[in-house]
């Protein structure tokens, strides 16, 4: 059953929601792995910090894996439904925005300015997180 918060969407969090993640978490993982990289060319002795910085790398990069997997799954399932809620891939299917389902773009139109696109995208958020 759809919640009225989320008409016309899949279940589970878009595929925008899910790059957002994405972004974040490849870019902690990204800062970790190049701190890793200064303290190891700086010749830095290992320590438990060179040794905990090591296992947090290997820890940020799994939700990196399941991230790349989730959004390409999603993606594909919104693909399938027939729309998508990203702004610049699948111009061929209408547009919804991420947090209440509203068409934001019919299918084969020019995709939305990316300024125009956030303020949908806020404006939705703050009405789906005040419902």
């Amino acid at each position: 059953m759809e919640t009225p918060s989320k008409v016309g969407l899949i279940e589970g969090p878009t595929a925008f929601i899910l790059w957002r993640w994405r972004y974040r978490f490849t870019t902690i993982s990204l800062a970790i792995c190049l701190t890793t990289l200064i303290m190891n060319n700086s010749g830095m002795p290992q320590s438990w910090f060179t040794n905990t910085m090591v296992a947090c790398l290997g820890l940020s990069l799994i939700p990196v894996i399941v991230l790349i997997n989730w959004c390409a799954q999603q993606e594909r399932a919104e693909m399938r439904a027939g729309y998508t809620t990203l702004r610049t891939r699948r111009n061929e299917l209408m547009q919804r925005d991420p947090y209440l389902g509203k068409v934001i773009r019919l299918a084969r139109e020019t995709p939305l300015e990316r300024q125009d696109f956030l303020g949908i995208v806020a404006e939705a958020k703050s009405s789906a997180e005040n419902r």
